[in-house]
């Protein structure tokens, strides 16, 4: 049957897919809009299934704060190529699915991508992530996601920090018990220079408890064989290998990491400071970072 146009045109609209495309779309689909719709995603299906040995080491991480600042999410969504990454489309799914993931907690990649899409409730969001990378030519995928919130019963804020134009970014929970210390000058601007500490520093967890002990347990191994090469005897093996793990978590943990802008005192030691001052109980809870490609 002829293919008019005004159809093609239509469905490109619809769609965002190519000309050509849709014009074959139409013919394969006897003309049906609808149908054609199907064919060009099963078309974006297949390119994303092509693609997957393709690296997507580029994208952006977003970030959303709950209207009452007691939660927020952090969500990194990756593409092949930077240009990609900077297309309103890219970014406009990026936050779609931060929204659904701070709404709904979801409890993996997989679950979110199969909540519904914000712009059309009728498909999920991983049927939208396929239509886009059969639009814009490329593999894209969203890495990961942190959703985190203030324990119910305490008071705190939840802050955010993008750096590096979207590459790297960073979500932070801080909780209190006092509403009015959420509030308080010196509570706000401690939890915007710990997002700032993460950032520089990098630590790997809060305390010693939020390492993985896997990790804790390769580093003493590492210690251990170190001095072993260095000709030190057995008995005092063990002893010099806690004393660099000692290290370690000076290094790593960001409640024993100085303090980015009074390196004579820890984060601990400030946050104690900041307690005292407030007569409140503030505790970091937890923090997250994404670094894109990493």
């Amino acid at each position: 049957m002829e293919i008019s146009a005004k159809d093609v045109m239509k469905l490109r609209q619809m769609t965002g897919a190519g000309m050509m495309d849709c014009k074959k779309a139409l013919t394969e689909s006897n003309g049906s809009l609808d149908e054609a719709v199907d064919f060009l995603r099963k078309k974006g299906l297949k390119t994303a299934e092509k693609r997957a040995d393709r690296e997507a080491n580029e994208g952006k991480v977003v970030r959303l704060l709950a209207d009452d600042g007691r939660a927020g999410v952090l969500l990194e969504l990756n593409s092949e190529t930077d240009f990609v990454a900077g297309t309103p489309d890219f970014r406009a799914f990026a936050l779609d699915c931060a929204a659904q993931a701070l709404s709904k907690r979801p409890a993996d990649v997989e679950a979110l991508l199969d909540l519904p899409a914000v712009q059309n409730p009728a498909i999920k969001l991983g049927d939208q992530l396929s239509d886009m990378v059969g639009k814009l030519g490329e593999k894209m995928g969203v890495r990961r996601f942190c959703v985190l919130a203030i324990p119910a019963g305490r008071q705190g804020k939840v802050h955010t920090y993008i750096h590096l134009g979207d590459k790297h970014g960073v979500i932070l929970a801080v909780a209190c018990d006092k509403p009015e210390s959420v509030v308080a000058p010196a509570f706000q601007e401690l939890v915007n220079d710990l997002a700032l500490q993460v950032v520089a520093y990098t630590p790997k967890g809060v305390d010693r408890d939020s390492i993985d002990p896997a990790v804790v347990e390769h580093e003493l191994n590492l210690y251990r064989e170190m001095i072993r090469a260095e000709g030190k005897p057995e008995q005092m093996v063990d002893k010099i290998a806690q004393g660099k793990l000692n290290k370690f978590y000076a290094e790593s943990t960001l409640l024993e990491q100085a303090f980015l802008k009074e390196e004579k005192s820890t984060v601990h030691q400030v946050v104690d400071q900041l307690a005292k001052q407030l007569d409140d109980k503030v505790v970091v809870e937890s923090f997250a970072a994404f670094i894109i490609g990493q």
